[in-house]
């Protein structure tokens, strides 16, 4: 048998075909395809295929679901259900993605201050402070780098690869703000200590010590604890979409981000919120 025959027999085989090459809001939104300008209803084969294979992949995903126990199997099935509603899945994008920024704000804003305010600074300051200013400066640089390039790959996936990896983003990013919010807070009231100093210049105080003391504190409780932290769980958060995580199904992905985010209740609790909004699920997370 024929690649076409197979396709056309898998076509055939499906229930909802019809229903499905009509729900353009469906086929954009949900399977993430773009329709084409020159195409209109009914689809050219190609396209036909297409939504063809990203329906059935989307359906293959979720077929693990039954085997889930009790609570993480009704979480699932109420995310499947946002997930697959054209307008749902929209709002829920929304819900997640204020939850991420309010969680990533404190965050980034620590680093851009190093790398826009400290780093404005540096001119002021002794051939010595420079010196050892100037790593931290590169090292906010980097981070702010590398995260603002993973955010921007995941926000430009489309269908269940982005449902998964914006989920998977909004996870990390709460689940470091639990475990290093504390330093990141301790952080910015040592950068607002610090700016006004170096800005004064000798009149201020020793500023060379001044800053010596905050380098130091840095290197030990940020780039020591933070920063290797915030790129583990941030690029996890981009590999569960890649490779064989997300084609090994609903399971392997839940597995992969319990694994990266504390556990399956650090997960329900943290996206129940944006579920509940919707009236799919009024579950609590046990205890």
């Amino acid at each position: 048998m024929s690649e076409m025959q197979v396709i056309m027999e898998s076509w055939n085989k499906f229930e909802k075909r019809d229903a499905l090459l009509a729900n353009e809001a469906y086929i954009t939104k949900v399977l993430g395809i773009p329709i084409p300008l020159n195409e209109s209803h009914p689809y050219s084969f190609h396209l036909q295929n297409q939504i063809l294979q990203e329906q059935m992949l989307f359906e293959g995903f979720w077929s693990d679901v039954k085997e889930m126990p009790g609570q993480i199997k009704d979480f699932l099935k109420a995310l499947h259900t946002v997930w697959s509603d054209p307008n749902e899945i929209e709002d829920y994008y929304k819900e997640v993605d204020e939850a991420a920024d309010e969680d990533a704000g404190p965050i980034l804003k620590f680093f851009i201050i190093i790398r826009d305010k400290l780093g404005a600074l540096l001119d002021n300051l002794s051939d010595i402070s420079r010196k050892i200013l100037s790593p931290v400066i590169k090292a906010a640089k980097t981070v702010l780098k590398w995260y603002n390039e993973v955010e921007t790959r995941i926000k430009n996936f489309s269908g269940l690869q982005k449902a998964i990896g914006v989920t998977a983003l909004a996870l990390a990013l709460q689940y470091i703000w639990d475990k290093m919010g504390g330093l990141v807070e301790d952080g910015l009231g040592k950068i607002a200590d610090l700016l006004p100093i170096i800005a004064a210049g000798p009149e201020a105080g020793p500023v060379d010590a001044t800053i010596k003391v905050f380098v130091t504190w840095f290197v030990t409780e940020i780039q020591e604890k933070v920063i290797g932290f915030i790129k583990e769980k941030v690029e996890g958060a981009l590999k569960s979409v890649l490779g064989d995580v997300i084609s090994g199904g609903v399971m392997k992905v839940w597995d992969a981000l319990t694994e990266l985010y504390g556990g399956a209740q650090f997960i329900i609790k943290t996206l129940s919120p944006a579920i509940k909004d919707f009236n799919v699920s009024n579950m609590e997370p046990s205890t």
